[in-house]
């Protein structure tokens, strides 16, 4: 429903649904205000966003965030009472407010500050002591700093009510409130980095960035895509002196929306790292060979590019990589660096999106359903941000019953006031607990094998004529059966699953189950969590896994793009596929162990942060993202190249095509169209580079960003020049245009005259919460719009038992360390040092051993220390370890074991 308003004299057409202070934040009118969020609504607490209200020809001054839009209403937002007003709620705050800005994380890049200006406050009148408040220790996170709170009740209200974390809270009264824990300790929420962002003031600041400090005008951003997981989530890039010293949020409507993962935001330090290799290694009959200049280099590779090649791509590489080294040594020679088993839960995923033309959905789509299914994935652990936003999802029941009492979505007490604790149904089944457990409607504990019978059996009770399954057990029926009925009933049901269980059967199961929901007409999703940021764009390019490589020359060249698959796989396996090499060339950004006996050499490559590129995250979305610094302007003796580049100066080398050393990124999109019609989106990233606007780039940095000639004059006086980034449309230079006249959807960060903190998103947003002003970024693949409904055939399995015979290990997830990158992280290792190994305590009386006891774990060549956690959730004689700890391989999980107390000690 629409209404007519009139704000200072100008009549519009306003959406009943929102508040005023919404309305005018998206007409670009400035009102200061602190309390209110887009994604957490109005409390009124504040008081700053005062405006006046004209009504039967008196005026009152009302809270703009706390208005409805009412027919014929008239507002005034500039007036000297208002302004007068909102002037002395800003000296109130500030009264007890410590004057630290030079010293503060926050100064430049701080929305109360941004408040007082715009309010005019800048006299101090109050002459009495500050309280002092005792700030906490949060982790490695978050540095608290209690006296610079304004008690906005921000922080409370997401961490508790959106982000659904227990061990945070607001305590004391009146002008002694104090936010925060109830003693120090580690936030345990996933998503605490995100109090950095809500806080309007210094009191939630970045610790990882303040050991590495710059002012927000002082760094270069580039707009980026997180390669920690497969969901795409958008980021900012922030840089100096050649490294990476913060990751910020940035906006997108469907996809991470205002908030990032701790993950995400946090777990960049790998790419930091100073031994990272830097310059080419050759290793030969254990010996270290130098290499110069570049015609050593050609050379050297000329040499080894005359004889077979064989690739190995890389799901986490971008999709201009993979198709370059598939390129060089031909689609027939071209294998994913992945295994097998994984590769068909891959192929399996990618088929019945094709074929049954189901919805994947954005993560914020994903917030709209009423009911939802996860078969065997703990979602917070391989996908956080997906969470997140099936926190909102269970919780949006309270919306919709708060409008039929006609109180609108941003009216957060209200809702709370009317709904209490009523939610959308959540039903979960893993092989222990999960994070999501606490909203949970439904939830089953048992092994994968009861969980695929359970998949088949919910299809087969929402449609009979999906393949049927005669189940022995009374508590699977009994689960599914209730499952069913919650996933008829409801209108929009979402079913969620991925490879984290290592079972393809989970995910056919999960298919079937859409489809049959399909077949009643519900408007159904499917959502798959993959393990990388680009394993759905490099299956497209490529079907076939390493496993498969056959019929090998001998002294062949084997190319390993930005992968270890070569040290995860058994050494048997590996041992049969290096058999017939000579040479292994290694192009990563990381160091990787040697293959012994054969020819090493390792070309270095730009990090997600060094260099650019496409990715494709697991719903179909392709997405770009760009260098945030040139690695040869801060070291000009550094080799590291983008690794397409490096594989086309091989292809330059190898096919005598000299024009081939030069080519862009733009010149290879253009190929990779003409070869893969599945992925002609991607003719809307082939912009020219040249220049986006004006015939001029998009500057990096600020236009206050200051130093830049002076980074090496203690080497050189003379300034040196800056190089043309080619391959996009932004520049290193200040000299270029800044955001806020480039008319593109990639932002490199957020700023605007008189908004210097995040929260000048506001200015480049179409609506508030809404399309940014040039749209959304990337472009969603267009994969089958056929509905082919026909089901998947059940697996031959032994009646869906467990042999229990033998003891079996299975994986389990951490957020943390489950991503070897990750592992590399500092601040990471700081917190999650200690692995747990979980067994069932009928497991742990059989072994004689106690919950919290530190056990030695022996298996192969597999050794590493860790706590033992007694679980009743796990099945007996299940053994689950942290995947990818200490290099643990996926073909651990395959293996069944005898003797438990030779591997347990």
């Amino acid at each position: 429903m629409t209404f007519n308003i009139q704000v200072d004299g100008k009549k519009y057409k306003v959406n009943s649904s929102i508040n005023l202070l919404q309305f005018c934040l998206s007409l670009k009118i400035d009102i200061p205000y602190f309390c209110w969020h887009p994604a957490l609504g109005s409390i009124g607490s504040c008081r700053q966003c005062a405006v006046k209200k004209i009504e039967n020809n008196t005026n009152r001054i009302v809270m703009s965030c706390m208005t409805p839009i009412e027919e014929n209403s008239v507002f005034i937002t500039k007036d000297k009472e208002i302004q007068k007003f909102r002037k002395n709620i800003i000296e109130c705050m500030m009264t007890n407010h410590p004057h630290d800005c030079p010293i503060c994380e926050e100064g430049g890049n701080c929305h109360l500050q941004d408040m007082t200006v715009m309010v005019r406050h800048n006299k101090r009148r109050y002459e009495f002591a500050k309280k002092i408040q005792k700030s906490q220790y949060l982790g490695p996170f978050i540095k608290h700093e209690m006296n610079r709170c304004i008690s906005c009740y921000r922080c409370v209200r997401y961490y508790r009510n959106y982000s659904g974390g227990k061990d945070f809270g607001v305590y004391g009264s009146k002008n002694r409130l104090y936010f925060g824990r109830i003693q120090s300790g580690n936030l345990k929420s996933e998503f605490s980095g995100n109090l950095i962002d809500i806080c309007p003031t210094g009191v939630f600041t970045d610790k990882i960035h303040s050991e590495n400090y710059n002012r927000k005008w002082d760094m270069n951003y580039s707009p980026s895509i997180c390669h920690n997981c497969s969901l795409g989530c958008n980021i900012s890039v922030a840089e100096k002196y050649g490294k990476i010293i913060k990751i910020e949020n940035r906006y997108h409507e469907n996809i991470n929306s205002y908030f990032l993962c701790d993950k995400g935001r946090f777990g960049f330090s790998y790419a930091n790292l100073d031994s990272r290799p830097k310059k080419i290694f050759i290793k030969k009959n254990n010996k270290n060979i130098k290499i110069k200049n570049y015609k050593e280099i050609k050379i050297l590779l000329k040499n080894f590019l005359d004889k077979k090649i064989f690739g190995i791509g890389s799901p986490k590489s971008s999709l201009e990589s993979n198709f370059a080294l598939q390129e060089l040594v031909g689609k027939e020679n071209f294998y994913i660096g992945i295994s097998k088993k994984e590769n068909i839960k891959i192929r399996k995923i990618i088929e019945s999106l094709k074929k049954t033309g189901i919805k994947t959905p954005s993560l914020k789509e994903v917030e709209s359903y009423d009911a939802i299914l996860i078969l065997s994935e703990d979602v917070t652990q391989t996908a956080p941000r997906m969470a997140l936003s099936i926190r909102q999802s269970i919780n949006s029941k309270k919306t919709k019953f708060a409008k039929k009492n006609g109180i609108q979505k941003w009216h957060f007490y209200a809702i709370n006031n009317i709904a209490q604790n009523i939610k959308y149904p959540l039903i979960i089944t893993s092989i222990y607990k999960t994070k999501l457990d606490d909203i949970s409607y439904l939830k089953y504990s048992g092994s994968i094998e009861k969980q695929i019978e359970i998949g088949f059996l919910i299809s087969n009770q929402i449609d009979e004529k999906s393949p049927k399954v005669n189940s022995t057990s009374k508590k699977t029926v009994s689960f599914s059966q209730k499952a069913a009925k919650i996933l008829i009933k409801s209108q929009k049901p979402l079913i969620i699953t991925g490879t984290q269980s290592n079972s393809t059967n989970i995910i056919i199961s999960a298919i079937n189950i859409a489809i049959s929901l399909k077949r009643k007409n519900k408007k159904v999703g499917i959502s798959f969590i993959l393990p990388n940021v680009n394993s759905f764009g490099s299956s497209i390019i490529e079907k076939k896994s390493i496993e498969e490589i056959k019929n090998v020359p001998e002294n062949s060249t084997l190319i390993v793009l930005e992968s270890n698959i070569l040290e995860k796989m058994h050494h048997k396996i590996k041992k049969r596929i290096v058999k017939f090499f000579k040479t292994i060339i290694f192009i990563d950004s990381q160091k990787r162990k040697i293959v012994e006996k054969k020819i090493n050499i390792f070309l270095p490559c730009a990090s997600f942060a060094e260099g650019s590129g496409l990715v494709v995250n697991q719903e179909g979305r392709i997405q770009n993202f760009f260098k945030a610094y040139d690695t040869k302007f801060y070291n000009k003796n550094s080799d590291i190249l983008d690794s397409w580049k490096w594989i086309y100066l091989m292809y330059a080398i190898r096919f005598k095509k000299k024009e081939m050393k030069f080519i862009s990124l733009e010149q290879i999109r253009i190929r990779i169209v003409k070869k893969y019609k599945i992925l002609s989106k991607i003719q809307n990233f082939i912009p020219n580079s040249k220049y986006a606007f004006n015939r001029k780039k998009t500057s990096r940095c600020s236009i206050r960003y200051s130093g830049k000639n002076a980074i090496f004059a203690n080497i050189n006086v003379h300034e040196r020049n800056i190089k043309n980034d080619r391959d996009t449309i932004f520049s290193f230079s200040t000299e270029e245009i800044q955001n806020t006249q480039s008319k593109k959807k990639e932002i490199p960060f957020f700023w605007y005259p008189g908004w210097n903190s995040n929260n000048a998103l506001n200015k480049y947003q179409k609506n508030i919460g809404g399309k940014l002003l040039f749209g959304n970024p990337g472009e969603k693949m267009i994969l089958n719009k056929l509905e082919n409904l026909v089901y998947f055939k059940i697996p031959h399995l032994r009646n869906f038992q467990m042999n229990t015979k033998f003891w079996k290990f299975i994986p389990y997830w951490h957020i943390f360390f489950s991503e070897e990158n990750l592992q590399k992280c500092k601040n990471f290792k700081i917190r999650y040092s200690n692995p747990y190994i979980f067994i069932n305590k009928k497991d742990a009386v059989f072994l004689k051993k106690n919950s919290n006891s530190i056990v030695k774990f022996f298996f192969e060549n597999i050794r590493f220390k860790a706590i033992l956690k007694v679980s009743t959730s796990i099945d007996e004689k299940s053994i689950a370890i942290p995947f990818n700890f200490s290099k643990i391989p996926e073909w651990i999980f395959e293996k069944k074991i005898k003797n438990i107390r030779k591997i347990l000690q």
